[in-house]
């Protein structure tokens, strides 16, 4: 299973964050939506998005960043929501958050 944490600098869009959900739902992930949301540390919301079903049979999923979203360095706690046809809803991690470290870049001159 890939980590709770991860590194990225400042801009950057790699590396994914990447999940095994676990649900042990029949039929795994196929025909289910998944978003990726993430929190500073003081509880704020910073995004609410869609992500992606990389294997839905494995129940992995992804959420690759737009340089945007780590402009800012900071520690964040993220968590993918996904949701199955049945409107059923199936947190992961389901303890605990993934932790990402946005570092901050050296200033271009």
């Amino acid at each position: 299973m890939p980590s709770n944490q991860y590194t990225i600098k400042q801009g950057a869009t790699y590396p994914s964050i990447l999940t095994t959900c676990g649900s042990n739902k029949s039929g795994g992930l196929n025909g289910a939506s998944v978003n990726f949301r993430m929190m500073d540390t003081n509880k704020a919301p910073v995004l609410d998005i869609a992500a992606t079903i990389v294997d839905p049979d494995q129940e992995i999923v992804s959420y690759t960043f737009d340089p945007s979203q780590t402009a800012t360095p900071g520690t964040f706690f993220a968590e993918f929501i996904i949701t199955f046809s049945d409107n059923s809803i199936f947190i992961a991690p389901d303890s605990g958050w993934i932790v990402i470290h946005i570092t901050e870049a050296v200033a271009t001159a």
